[in-house]
């Protein structure tokens, strides 16, 4: 079925209600495989949400980054197929707490570290809005390794995700060459 057709499908509640839904594989979770792949940035993207709390004034502020797997270094899953995964994306992103001053730039501080953990710049404006151009948007197009670890949520118990970029070593960079 072509993703027009798919879409098509959907044309009423009823339709979607009949729909047979017998061929579709079961899955336990949607996080991303654990395991070191090479990944190249192909978005960034800067949201801010305002608070609905009147306690906490502070707006919401994200940085994501949608990572693209190139290469599979590694897997945890050893019966999983490595070249299925080129191609899936890895959404990584972070919240810039902005509650006070010292908060936000702590924040910013550890994005900057990520960035320089794989040799891009982290100087100037932030960029990441569509709008202004910044360091944020250095990463497009950018590859370099990252690692899925896999873990719980302490409050919730949920199995969770963490994607930690990895530093590039001039190894690395020889072996590019």
């Amino acid at each position: 079925m072509s993703e027009v057709e798919h879409s098509a499908s959907f044309l009423s509640l009823a339709d979607l209600a009949q729909m047979d839904t017998s061929d579709v594989k079961e899955l336990m979770s949607r996080l991303p495989d654990a395991g070191l792949f090479i990944v190249e940035c192909k978005e960034v993207k800067l949201t801010v949400t305002p608070s609905t709390d009147p306690t906490k004034p502070a707006p919401m502020i994200r940085a994501s980054h949608r990572l693209e797997i190139v290469a599979v270094d590694e897997l945890v899953d050893r019966n999983k197929d490595p070249e299925s995964l080129i191609g899936r994306n890895i959404n990584d992103s972070m919240t810039l707490w902005a509650n006070t001053k010292a908060d936000f730039d702590e924040c910013v501080g550890l994005l900057k570290g990520k960035y320089k953990k794989v040799r891009l710049a982290n100087d100037g404006p932030l960029g990441g809005d569509g709008v202004t151009s910044g360091w944020l948007d250095l990463a497009v197009g950018h590859t370099f390794p990252v690692r899925v670890k896999h873990g719980k949520n302490q409050k919730t118990g949920d199995d969770t995700a963490r994607v930690e970029w990895v530093p590039i070593t001039d190894e690395m960079l020889a072996e590019s060459a």
